[in-house]
């Protein structure tokens, strides 16, 4: 395969060129749109409970007194954006989901045959849908082909030239576009490892490992894969700076640990603690051991990370004795045992440097290698390598008994809170488990929590095959792939009879592109800001405090309330601020995002970005255009299914649990249809992302 490169590279954006650049990247114009005396009809339906009024779905929501504007909603009724749009627009927003079913609850086909049928349908002006629906309607000619449409856009249009490769990703073979992107956050970490700071600090911190658990722990079987054996560099954040550091020649600790003729808790802590020492604690960055781990400056690697994994689990004695807790400390969980979210277990193979996780990557299993090649993570050496990898982590007990059961548990709320267990480590969304913590200031967190350093840490350092952003002194690197990028759900604009309508409705959209109607989108109106907040190194609108208790007091949680009785973070097109959901996040939850807002931008880690180049770090676009044919994937099934998402159906599951000796699907029967498989997928996705024409 040929190199293959967008048409843009990174010069040539001006946007967002590096890691170290990597900021809000939402810049837009103002102007304001003409609507004054129209009627603009929006669909928006978020399963039958959230769109432009107030639905009353939610039996404890059934009415609403809102602090902010002390007014009393009902169903019907005009949320607070939307009248404030209303407002600076002097135009009358009308909620079309009313015209025809009272929000009656859908998925995206569903709301498709309502509305394919719904003879109105070329009078909406705005409707939020899937990709899927996209498709069909465009195919029926019933969408406004936005293209011709840019000279009433202004503002979107300087999105989309600043943003090239997005551009181009919204863009058919025909040159038409007919969809405007959702953008959830974009070019920064969207999934975060996240730790218990406080058992870190309970098992590293110390003056002596004495009262530390000497229960025998299983057989080690995971294997170093990072070299201690001589002095290497790493690349460090201090203050949003980036520094070399030099890790001191020392036995890796998971090698020290596995040497060990006696194994449990308090030789793991001792063998850990005595690498730590020797490798980082020269160095005055660090004041204690823990922040090798929890602070902005971290540096630990894979093996590091396992080998405080066995120092956890292996001390369940000792943590439970402080805590009071139950159960025992698990050293990785998932956010739930059900449907996609046990997949955090797969995605925890990042850090053996795997790239192309299934479900992590924004374009599903798909991502660029450093010469600019598309790859398909299921094809791949590694992947099937990763599985074994964490097959090992499971034997020893590292990763928590029965993850893939299909009961629902919700592990975060019963391990990250203390309430049944504990766990040391995560994978998932900053603000979604740090409100697990203690209640903060704020009143963001859970009553009986345990633990008030629940927090999201930088990755593990470790070796990417093809990195190629990182300065070649640096042996072992951090990156995240799972960055905030294209949502597969944006705004359509239907096609009207009148031209004037057509262009008053690109008028509505492109406002949200604007430096008012985006901040309005995130934020609310003006009564629900107060002041700046600042996390990282960039500052954005701060809610007041009033927005907050409401929040806390809903027990919605922040998402909910603010689509339900604010009307903002809608998935229309538009691009969400990355500085909204942080300030729902308890106390220790903005630490520590902070510490990797500052990461990132100093280049300390790697995050993959929309707007790079083709190769190692630049995003795969999620394609709003449909897959391969059934007929075509049909020859591919076994491999498909094998990373399939859901409960019950996953295999790689099994491996997880049993090793490929114990799997009821070969290795070997997989690897037989890479070919097959890279034929069909890649081919498909290069002429959708015109990569031939960069050649």
């Amino acid at each position: 395969m040929k190199k293959k490169t967008l048409l843009l590279g990174v010069a040539a954006l001006g946007l967002v060129a590096t890691a170290a650049s990597c900021k809000d990247t939402k810049k837009p114009t103002y102007t304001t749109p003409d609507l004054e005396g129209k009627t603009m009809n929006v669909y928006i339906n978020y399963t039958g409970q959230y769109g432009a009024t107030f639905t009353g779905k939610v039996s404890k929501f059934e009415s609403y007194e809102n602090p902010i504007d002390k007014q009393t909603y009902r169903k019907g009724d005009l949320l607070p954006m939307w009248k404030d749009v209303q407002e600076k627009l002097k135009c009358t927003i009308h909620d079309s989901v009313w015209d025809i079913d009272e929000y009656v609850a859908v998925k995206d086909d569903d709301q498709y045959l309502q509305l394919k049928d719904y003879t109105n349908f070329k009078n909406l002006d705005l409707v939020m849908l899937g990709n899927t629906n996209t498709n069909k309607l465009a195919a029926d000619g019933k969408l406004l082909n936005l293209n011709k449409y840019l000279e009433y856009m202004p503002n979107y249009k300087k999105f989309l030239d600043d943003n090239p490769a997005v551009k181009a990703e919204m863009t058919t073979a025909d040159g038409e576009m007919f969809t405007m992107p959702y953008f959830d956050g974009i070019n920064s970490p969207e999934h975060l490892f996240i730790l218990n700071v406080e058992l870190v600090e309970d098992l590293l911190d110390s003056d002596n490992t004495d009262n530390f658990d000497t229960t025998a722990a299983k057989d080690t079987v995971y294997q170093p894969m990072i070299d201690t054996s001589k002095d290497f560099k790493v690349g460090i954040s201090v203050n949003g700076k980036l520094q070399d550091l030099t890790v001191k020649a020392a036995t890796n600790p998971v090698a020290a640990q596995n040497a060990l003729t006696t194994k449990n808790g308090k030789t793991y802590a001792d063998a850990l603690r005595s690498y730590i020492d020797t490798a980082y604690m020269h160095d005055k960055t660090f004041t204690k051991r823990s922040e090798v781990f929890t602070s902005e400056h971290a540096c630990y690697t894979t093996d590091d990370l396992i080998a405080l994994m066995r120092v956890a689990v292996n001390n369940n004695a000792l943590l439970k004795a402080k805590y009071g807790f139950e159960k025992n400390v698990e050293g990785f969980i998932p956010r739930e045992g059900s449907n996609s979210r046990i997949d955090s277990v797969l995605w925890l193979m990042q850090i053996f440097g795997i790239q192309g996780i299934r479900g992590m990557a924004e374009s599903d299993a798909l991502y660029y290698d450093k010469d600019g090649n598309l790859c398909d993570g299921r094809t791949t050496a590694a992947s099937y390598d990763g599985l074994a990898r964490l097959h090992e982590l499971y034997q020893e007990g590292l990763i928590i008994s029965g993850f893939d059961a299909g009961d629902k548990t919700k592990y975060n709320s019963l391990y990250l809170t203390g309430k049944t267990g504990a766990a040391l480590c995560m994978f998932d969304y900053n603000a979604t488990q740090t409100v697990n913590n203690k209640v903060d200031d704020n009143g963001i967190g859970t009553k009986d929590s345990k633990f008030s350093k629940v927090m999201p840490v930088l990755p593990p350092l470790t070796k990417w095959e093809n990195d190629n952003i990182s300065p070649t002194k640096y042996a072992y690197t951090r990156y995240l792939e799972s960055a905030r990028a294209n949502k597969k759900s944006g705004t359509i604009i239907p096609k009207h009879d009148n031209e004037d309508d057509n262009i008053a409705a690109c008028k509505l959209a492109d406002y949200f592109y604007s430096e008012e109607g985006s901040l309005l989108q995130d934020y609310g109106p003006a009564a629900y800001r107060d002041g700046e907040i600042k996390i990282g190194q960039e500052t954005f609108p701060k809610y007041s405090k009033t927005v907050i208790t409401a929040v806390n007091e809903s027990g919605l949680g922040w998402n909910n309330y603010c689509r339900m009785a604010m009307g903002t973070t809608q998935g229309i097109g538009h691009v969400r601020s990355n500085g909204v959901e942080n300030q729902f996040t308890n106390a220790a939850g903005i630490t520590g995002a902070s510490n990797v807002a500052n990461a990132v931008a100093c280049g300390a880690v790697n995050v993959a970005l929309t707007s790079r180049e083709a190769g190692f770090g630049a995003t795969v676009p999620a394609i709003w255009s449909s897959n391969p044919s059934t007929e075509n994937t049909n020859k591919i099934t076994s491999l498909i299914d094998f990373w399939s998402r859901g409960v019950g159906g996953s295999e790689w599951r099994e491996v997880v649990l049993k090793g490929w000796d114990g799997a009821s699907k070969t290795r070997a029967s997989l690897e037989a249809l890479f070919d097959q498989s890279k034929a069909l997928y890649l081919s498909h996705y290069e002429a959708l992302l015109k990569l031939q024409q960069a050649k």
